[in-house]
């Protein structure tokens, strides 16, 4: 085989072609992500503020948790939260009504955007004297 039989353009196209393929997809910032699961899932019934208060949850017999609540953000892990998001509540050992997200068990990074907004409704502490 000659030197030159490796650039013919079909050679050259399958290289490329291969090298494409094991590129890594470009890195999406999982904020904007999270927000508009949030949104478009969450807040319907923890409500847009993470205070229980959303308008689908009003309908539920156990009211969602709201996650201003000092006690529970101490109390409560984020492997717990993680359990809630990806397989609903009852996995972690909440209220059997807050729905899994499989989809969301190949978004590691956005699940985890996801945490940090619900613990982002961590009351600040209260500075003592």
């Amino acid at each position: 085989m000659s030197r030159g039989s490796l650039a013919t353009p079909p050679v050259f196209a399958a290289i490329f072609i291969l090298y494409l393929a094991c590129q890594r997809p470009p890195e999406v910032d999982p904020e904007p992500v999270a927000s508009e699961i949030w949104d478009g899932r969450c807040a319907n019934c923890h409500g847009p503020e993470g205070r229980g208060d959303g308008p689908t949850g009003a309908a539920l017999v156990a009211a969602p948790r709201s996650f201003h609540d000092p006690s529970w953000q101490a109390a409560t892990t984020d492997a717990q939260i993680r359990l809630a998001i990806l397989y609903g509540g009852a996995a972690a050992g909440y209220s059997d009504a807050m729905p899994p997200n499989p989809d969301l068990r190949e978004r590691p990074r956005v699940v985890e955007a996801l945490i940090k907004k619900i613990r982002g409704y961590r009351p600040a502490p209260t500075p003592t004297r």
